[in-house]
Order: structure tokens, then sequence, then C-alpha cells
């Protein structure tokens, strides 16, 4: 089989039937939703894959030290709703599959684990099917992610590309979205004011009300929320940060107000 794709027909043809997406979504902004939605359309069905599932609750090795729920504020299980909200008309298990992957702290067991994952540990429909030599890693190129790989005579533009070859696991590397902007980033809306955005980055959001409603619960189940507002703080995605905190590593609000600034 071809391991470098350039079109998702050209995959079909060599019997690529699902198509692998892996993103940490947060939040999820309309790159990541026309993404999905374009493989949907391709005829492949999407395997969404929650990155950066780390979190602290669990006790297993492949979390120590990873939990950041500063850059992921949402929990995995937010993810998954986020990504129902966005496609209401479709049916998990049918027109998409989702499933989670944390990160392992090195690019090369990471894409290892990622292909391993898909020898029958993936739930489609209650079964768990093998899904090597049907699928391919799906996969937006920007150029300021690309690096020099030349070996051989092969050019690999991404590190997780020349490991893939290496696996014989197939990929497609797409262009980006001509209508969205190349430098939207989760970043950006992570540090939005979500009770006053203006309706130009309120668009940018996959699905901006639930991100809303998720950070004013978050604020209003916070011990500290009077401390946070008093002081005038916005309600922002941190607000979810300081939740996860307390809940997966119980350490509170309060406590982190009062801790010594860092020398």
């Amino acid at each position: 089989m071809n391991n470098r794709f350039e079109s998702f027909e050209q995959a079909k043809e060599n019997g690529i039937k699902y198509s692998l997406l892996v993103g940490r979504r947060q939040p999820m902004h309309q790159a990541h939703l026309k993404t999905i939605a374009k493989n949907m359309e391709s005829g492949l069905i999407p395997i969404i894959v929650i990155g950066s599932s780390n979190t602290a609750i669990k006790q297993d090795s492949s979390d120590d030290g990873l939990f950041d729920p500063i850059r992921n504020p949402l929990t995995p299980e937010q993810q998954r709703e986020q990504i129902k909200r966005v496609f209401p008309d479709k049916v998990e298990g049918k027109d998409y599959v989702i499933t989670e992957f944390p990160d392992l702290g090195n690019n090369e067991l990471w894409c290892r684990g990622l292909v391993e994952k898909l020898h029958g540990e993936v739930e489609i429909k209650g079964k768990h099917p093998e899904l090597t030599g049907k699928t391919m890693f799906h996969f937006i190129g920007k150029p300021e992610d690309a690096v020099s790989l030349g070996e051989g005579g092969e050019k690999f533009e991404y590190a997780w590309e020349k490991i893939f070859d290496e696996l014989k696991f197939p990929a497609l590397v797409d262009t980006p979205h001509a209508d969205v902007d190349i430098n939207l980033s989760a970043t950006k809306l992570r540090g939005l004011d979500m009770n006053n955005l203006s309706a130009t980055d309120r668009a940018l959001f996959a699905d901006a009300d639930y991100i809303i409603e998720l950070a004013n619960k978050a604020r209003a189940e916070n011990p500290s929320k009077d401390a946070l507002n008093s002081a005038k703080t916005p309600v922002t995605l941190l607000d979810l940060s300081l939740q996860r905190l307390e809940r997966e590593k119980h350490i509170s609000t309060a406590q982190i107000i009062s801790a010594p600034p860092a020398r």
C-alpha cells in the first residue's frame, strides 16, 4: 500500500475506510470543525482522537508529569460533548468514532502507541475491530510546523511523518482551509473573556455557547469566585483549568491566589 496519499479518492482506492484525526481542540474552533466535516464528506469515517487526554485522576505511569490543565482546560468528557454538539445530526459509532490518547512525553513513542491503538483498542459499535490497513492519518499542514528531515533521498516535512513512514502507516497531508485564517489558534480563544465576546471572536468557536456555559459554570462553582469577581477577573477557559486543578490535583484557587510569586 502507498504510504502517502495526495487525495481522499486515492486513499479510498487503496482500501482506506477510516481517517485518524488527532487534536487537542481546547477549545474546538472553525478549522477543527471543517477538518472533521471534510473527512465526513469524503466518505471516510473519522476516528476523532482526543489528544492530550491525560488526567491526574488516573494513576497510570503514562500521565506522570504530563497533566497540563492550563493548555487543556476541557476534560475528555467535555471534549466528547463538544464534538457531539457540533455534529448533532451525526451518529457516533456510525458517522464518526471518538477515542482518547494521552501525551507520552516522546514523539516516537506517541506515534507508535497511536498506531498500536488501532490493533483492536478502538471501540466501534460495541466491537474492537482491527483497523490497520484500513486507516490513514489526516493532517492539515502548516508551514511553521514543517521541519527539514531529508534522509536517504526521502524528504519528510513533519517529525511524525518520518516515524509513520517507518511504520508503513499511511497519511494524507492536506492544505489549510481557504476560508479559515491559517493563524487561528485555540491558544487565543482560551484567553478571551467569555462574557464579552465580539461577534467576530464568537464566530471563531465551533460552539461558543457550550464553551461559555462551561466557563461560567466553573466560575459559579469555584469557592473563590467572590475573590475572582472582586478582582474583576474575566471569565475565561482558565476557570475550567482552575476547576480541573481543584478536582484532579486538589489544588484550590485560594491556594494559587495566596501562593508567593515565583522567582
